[in-house]
């Protein structure tokens, strides 16, 4: 059992990248955060990232300004353009609620 937090964060990556989203080489992978997730989860954040490139994943890395507004949906134009071709999207969001998976743009891709 990890006892760490380093221990932690790289089992909790190992297993949300490797066995979860099952990550294979040369998948492309998009992770979004904002600069609240990157403050508190960057740690988490940095290892997702690090392990997709490991294993070969073509992986984007993408910071966007935190939410404007209080509430509601929010992503940026420029983010939802990356999204078409991704095989691999990855939400890590402080003042979004759930961008992702409540979006127009991934609910179609999906």
């Amino acid at each position: 059992m990890p006892n760490s937090e380093v221990e932690k964060v790289r089992r909790l990556t190992g297993i949300v990248v490797d066995e979860l989203l099952a990550t294979r080489p040369g998948e492309k992978v998009l992770v979004v955060t904002d600069r609240a997730g990157m403050a508190e989860n960057g740690d988490i954040i940095r290892q997702i990232v690090d392990r997709s490139r490991e294993i070969g994943a073509e992986t984007l890395l993408v910071e966007m300004n935190d939410n404007p507004k209080k509430g509601g949906e929010y992503l940026p134009e420029a983010v939802q353009r990356m999204m078409p071709g991704q095989d691999i999207l990855i939400s890590l969001t402080r003042t979004t609620s759930a961008p992702l998976p409540h979006h127009k743009v991934p609910i179609g891709l999906i």
